[in-house]
């Protein structure tokens, strides 16, 4: 990287102008006879000789500034290269052809499980066709945190359950508030409007009581089975027995 000269610049000021306007500022200092008196009057305004040749002092030092950069922390060793062809050079062992037929093969459950084994070299995750019991809890900013915190520290020491916190969107606001929460770091929130819309939520805080199937350990709405909503600033304690009651 060259010095300030090469960029021209020194504080959006051109370099070739520090010359002039130093020279514009030095001449200022020695008023000619026939400006006496305007030079008198704005005499406070000028630069003292003193100033201006500090200016020129610390400009000269900038122009002799020089930056290093040390390129080895930017870019990758060699070595680093070699690990990386290394682990992922299967990706490249299939022509056009063989990767028709992959496309074609992803269309069968046994496609899907050869395409698995060959790409990640492990078993495809068995799918369960059985159901987890899972609950949503739905909430927003306009819920008190205190309520939320309470209802989150609960849902850590819960059994037999899934427990997710869920927001209908997500904005700064949103963030802020989810955040300053005590528990939010030990509890998974999703932001998830679908669920609002599957149970017709148009208030919170609401305890949503569902079935959900996974798909390779992943839970999609769709796949959930929505048993029961309740409204209210209740415990989570409280919600799951009255649930549980009622189903009973």
């Amino acid at each position: 990287m060259g010095g300030l000269e090469n960029k021209g610049l020194l504080r959006g000021v051109p370099v070739p102008m520090i010359g002039v306007l130093l020279g514009a500022a030095l001449s200022l200092l020695a008023c000619p006879a026939d400006k006496g008196e305007v030079c008198e009057k704005y005499k406070a305004l000028l630069p003292t000789k003193e100033q201006v040749e500090r200016v020129i002092r610390d400009f000269e030092k900038f122009k002799k500034r020089k930056i290093q950069i040390d390129t080895r922390n930017l870019l990758p060793s060699e070595d680093k290269i070699r690990e990386v062809k290394e682990r992922y050079k299967h990706l490249g062992e299939f022509n056009s052809q063989e990767i028709d037929r992959l496309r074609d093969a992803l269309l069968t459950s046994t496609g899907q499980q050869r395409v698995w084994e060959m790409f990640f070299k492990e078993p495809l995750p068995k799918v369960s066709n059985s159901k987890e019991k899972v609950i949503f809890y739905l909430f927003s900013r306009s819920v008190p945190a205190t309520t939320v915190d309470n209802v989150f520290q609960q849902a850590i020491s819960l059994r037999g359950w899934k427990f997710y916190g869920v927001i209908r969107g997500i904005d700064k606001e949103i963030l802020s508030y989810i955040t300053s929460l005590r528990n939010f770091r030990h509890i998974t929130v999703k932001v998830n409007p679908l669920i609002f819309e599957g149970v017709g939520a148009q208030v919170v805080p609401a305890f949503v009581f569902a079935e959900c199937r996974t798909v390779m350990g992943v839970l999609r709405t769709k796949d959930c089975e929505f048993k029961a909503v309740l409204y209210g600033d209740v415990s989570l304690r409280w919600a799951l027995e009255k649930y549980e009651g009622e189903v009973r």
